[in-house]
């Protein structure tokens, strides 16, 4: 019965071990096109550009991306915004001079996923400011294993974010 319980300790150990193993393990995907960095990407992570929309009080951004609901459960979905003033916002967060807020969601349907974003004032209410012009809103999808063990990047930074998955230099 002793021998027993040291087998089923060491089995118990050896197995948490082996799954903790497996688990700090990264996959990376294939190797994508070199970005602007001259470094290469990922073929993983995808980007979808939109052109010109805005954002009121009655009007937010609204559009389908390609993916059904598996990929996005599984990936890492950011956005971000151009609004013409000469910076790029994530979405969700804080719009410009914090004059506003921005709020995201995503719904999945069979064969793709609507994505919105939408402005609020900064109290949660319904945005009653002035038209926010966007230029150009970016969202990025980077599945669960093609990213992982690099350095830290801040995703609210949208340039930290593009040079870290190799998009641009």
């Amino acid at each position: 019965m002793k021998n027993f319980k040291y087998a089923s300790a060491a089995l118990f150990v050896a197995t948490a071990l082996l799954l903790f193993f497996i688990n700090g393990c990264t996959k990376q995907g294939p190797v994508g096109p070199a970005g602007n960095n001259g470094k290469d990407g990922n073929a993983n992570i995808k980007v979808y550009v939109f052109k010109g929309d805005s954002l009121t009080g009655a009007h937010s951004f609204y559009n389908y991306i390609p993916l059904r609901q598996g990929i996005i459960d599984s990936s890492l979905i950011l956005s971000y915004y151009y609004p013409r003033n000469g910076y790029w916002y994530p979405a969700p967060g804080s719009g410009a001079s914090s004059m506003y807020i921005t709020r995201t969601a995503l719904y999945p349907t069979a064969d793709s996923t609507a994505y919105y974003i939408l402005a609020q004032n900064n109290d949660g209410s319904t945005y009653t400011g002035s038209t926010i012009p966007l230029d150009t809103v970016r969202i990025i999808v980077a599945p669960a294993m093609g990213f992982g063990k690099k350095d830290p990047v801040d995703f609210n930074d949208y340039h930290a974010t593009m040079v870290y998955f190799g998009l641009i230099k």
